[in-house]
């Protein structure tokens, strides 16, 4: 016996009205001294313990009334008949032969006395000594008689999209849930939870208008990531806790796809299942499976882009992987095309060989020759393939007409190659220097320390500190301000830096800009065996991973004479704290070279060595210009929002801040457009845009841009293998959970298996009807009572 509004149980006290009145005006009453009185003596003993008995008659139908209609209201369920006859029912027959006892002065002695043995039976039976029935015998209530609460749990992970010569799996899922939605009771309340990627339900609350939910359910594409199995689930429990009827049901429709259930964790499926068993009333759960099994497929997985920042007229080389799941061998038929923005001819194309399960790549390029915000989509006519959505992979690319670096050379001189910035502007100007017809994205300025202002610092996205013994106080503020804003700051050593100075403002233990102290300098220009190399190393960060490949150079190779001796700022910050250094590179010696931290929203770079030939023989190295334009566009390229995004992660747009509080139109990649304002963060304006469930291309537009700005968003490709679990994995997946299976080849068997096993189920019924026809019983048998006891009494 349980409750769908089990809170409304406590307006049960309410019988605490009646008994309290009944108490109270008992004491309320004065004795006269009347000269007859002694006449009267006699009826009174009659009739006294008459009007006590109908007194107490009269109060447990009142105290009876309120709590009946609490039980109503709380919408009393059942599942088992013993509780309710012992709680409910004998109590209410009890009450009604004392009654009759009361009304029938003949037969008494035969009311009384089965009332009396009723109230030892309840009494017997609470406590488990004697009852008539046998432990859980449960309420025998067809399926069909009352409305139910659904929650339909649909599988639109891509997958689904796979096809037969009919029909996709999704179109056969929508024709499933239409038919079953169909066949409920009327009153019924349904929600429906997409699962793939992170679950989310179609409407905000359960819905009774199901032609509104048929519309929007053929209205659905399924172009998600991966099925979310368990997270579902239990999404699906927390939406039964705010439905209306004591039927409840939840139905999971998929494919069954083998990699999303073989991956479940044995602990996550252990809880679901204890939450499923612990729920207040007992919810079915049936597994629904659709589609048919399809293997041949061929995919893109993922797109590798290099540079990671591109600049107007710069070639982009795109690495293509690709992956065939099936048993079919493509020779020379598998062409991939690379189209540019919204061209419907390729830009360029190559056929590419693959065999049965088997991964291969491709590489492509193309060059955008205006900055601003473009995109590409790649695509492979692989016809013989069963799911088509795999086959095309967006890529989103910011094409930036400049990159401005403020070099502030801390020793300069005005020999060629003797300033601490030479090397460095060598380095980022190559094909400048060099006079070719290529073209450069970075544009450095150089600069002296005294000349470091704001002005000097517009238009900059990074700032190199280049062997500079200090600054000014004002100088300081305007650097941390720069670098909190977005900034990047690459602070390089040598032997022109105030080391005291730089500990004591610039590497402060709470309010430091750069990550590290300088202890001493080290090394010798003469003694060779106190000079170091950097360590040769696997590197995993993103500036200095394309170092893992030997032909961009050997950083190893590289002789340092002298260093600057780096310890933590501050050591007794936890890794894994905001702001806390990262030690990139280290030295033979032990010592860091290379350091990194955030700050506010930049990062800074702290290298223990000037980037000159005064310490060290970099800069003649091969090493030495991919790493000074690894470095710097790395810190640049922190100013750049993200504009490839996974499915499901919000999208953020950074712009001017002159346009905060305008509105931005945001169209996703079914055409369908919203609105979003822009508002104001620091000095820059952002839109954000949560709702990316949807593979593909995102375009947000406004009319004081020039050109609209690109995102896109993937999804991960492991749902492209096809393999599905047969029926008997189904089945031992279903046992973990309680669940039935359905399993059928064809929508109308599946159909009809789902129908005939409704029928044979059985589950709980609500009693509150009953009850309240007992409210309304007692509320009139009270007034007649009372009226027959003043009768009888006159």
């Amino acid at each position: 016996m349980t409750f769908i509004n089990g809170i409304l149980l406590a307006g049960a006290a309410a019988f605490l009205v009646p008994l309290l009145i009944h108490i109270f005006n008992r004491s309320k009453f004065r004795v006269i001294k009347w000269g007859a009185t002694h006449l009267l003596e006699s009826v009174i003993r009659v009739n006294r313990k008459r009007i006590q008995i109908e007194q107490i008659i009269l109060l447990i139908i009142r105290c009876a009334i309120p709590i009946l209609l609490a039980v109503c209201l709380a919408r009393m369920v059942i599942q088992e008949w013993n509780n309710f006859l012992n709680w409910i029912l004998f109590p209410l027959i009890a009450v009604v032969l004392l009654i009759l006892a009361a009304l029938f002065k003949n037969l008494r002695t035969v009311f009384g006395g089965a009332c009396a043995l009723l109230l030892l039976y309840i009494l017997a039976s609470s406590l488990g000594w004697f009852t008539f029935f046998k432990d859980g015998i449960t309420v025998q209530s067809p399926t069909g008689d009352v409305p139910a609460s659904t929650v339909v749990l649909l599988d639109n992970s891509y997958s689904m999209q796979a096809s037969n010569a009919s029909q996709t799996s999704f179109e056969q899922a929508i024709t499933v849930i239409d038919d079953v939605l169909d066949d409920q009771n009327r009153g019924s309340d349904v929600s429906v939870i997409l699962m793939g990627g992170k679950p989310t339900p179609i409407f905000d609350r359960p819905t009774f208008d199901r032609e509104g939910m048929s519309a929007q359910l053929s209205g659905l594409n399924p172009t998600q990531g991966a099925a979310s199995t368990l997270d579902g689930l239990n999404a699906a429990i927390e939406n039964l806790g705010a439905m209306s009827h004591a039927k409840r049901e939840i139905l999971l429709v998929s494919d069954f796809q083998r990699i999303n259930w073989d991956s479940l964790p044995k602990t996550s499926i252990k809880q679901t299942t204890e939450l499923l068993a612990n729920q207040r009333l007992p919810v079915n759960l049936t597994f629904l499976h659709v589609g048919q099994e399809m293997t041949e497929n061929v995919s893109i997985d993922t797109v590798e882009l290099s540079p990671r920042t591109i600049g107007a007229g710069q070639q982009v080389r795109l690495r293509v992987h690709l992956r065939n799941h099936g048993d079919k061998a493509y020779g020379t038929g598998l062409r991939i095309s690379l189209y540019k923005d919204n061209a419907d001819t390729p830009d360029s194309e190559t056929d590419i060989p693959i065999g049965p399960q088997e991964a291969t790549q491709a590489l492509l390029t193309c060059t955008f020759e205006e900055a601003g915000s473009h995109h590409i989509r790649l695509e492979i006519n692989s016809s013989g393939s069963d799911l088509k959505f795999d086959n095309e992979y967006r890529v989103a690319v910011n094409v930036l007409d400049r990159i401005g670096v403020l070099l502030v050379d801390g020793d300069p001189s005005e020999e060629w190659l003797k300033g601490e910035t030479d090397f460095i502007q060598i380095a980022l100007t190559p094909f400048t220097k060099a006079k070719t017809e290529l073209k450069d994205l970075i544009e450095p300025t150089i600069t002296r320390v005294e000349s470091l202002d704001e002005e000097a610092l517009k238009g900059v996205k990074v700032v190199v500190l280049a062997n500079v013994p200090k600054l000014e106080a004002k100088q300081l503020t305007l650097l941390e301000q720069f670098v909190k804003q977005g900034g990047g700051l690459l602070a390089t050593g040598g032997d022109n830096v105030d080391i005291k100075w730089h500990n004591q403002y610039l590497s402060n233990k709470t309010r430091g800009l750069l990550p590290m102290r300088i202890n001493n300098v080290t090394g010798s220009l003469a003694e060779r065996e106190e000079q170091t190399r950097m360590v040769a190393q696997h590197f995993d960060h993103e500036a200095l991973h394309i170092f893992n490949d030997r032909r961009n150079g050997n950083l190893a190779e590289a002789e340092i004479a002298m260093w600057n001796r780096l310890v933590p700022a501050n050591p007794d910050i936890p890794p894994s704290t905001p702001g806390a250094p990262t030690i990139l590179a280290l030295l033979e010696s032990g010592d860091p070279l290379l350091a990194e931290r955030e700050y506010g929203d930049g990062m800074v770079l702290q290298l223990a060595i000037p980037l000159d030939a005064s310490w060290t023989n970099l800069p003649a190295r091969a090493a030495f210009l991919p790493l000074v334009q690894q470095l710097t566009t790395y810190l640049a390229s922190r100013t750049i929002q993200p504009h490839n995004i996974p499915t499901g992660q919000p999208i953020t747009a950074h712009f001017d801040a002159s346009l905060a509080g305008a509105s931005f139109k945001i169209r996703d990649p079914e055409g369908i457009e919203g609105m979003v304002k822009a508002t104001a963060k620091g000095n820059i304006a952002i839109v954000e845009f949560p709702d990316t469930r949807k593979e593909g291309l995102y375009t947000v537009r406004n009319d004081e841009l020039e050109s609209p700005v690109y995102f896109v968003t993937n999804s991960s490709r492991t749902e492209s293998q096809l393999d599905q679990l047969n029926k008997e994995e189904v089945q031992k997946h279903a046992d973990q959970l309680g669940a039935n299976v359905i399993y059928e080849e064809s929508i109308d068997k599946t159909l009809e298996s789902y129908a005939s096993m409704e029928n044979q189920r059985r589950h709980g019924r609500e009693m509150w009807k009953i009850l309240m026809l007992c409210v309304l019983g007692f509320m009139v048998g009270e007034l007649m009572l009372q009226q027959f006891f003043g009768r009888a009494k006159s």
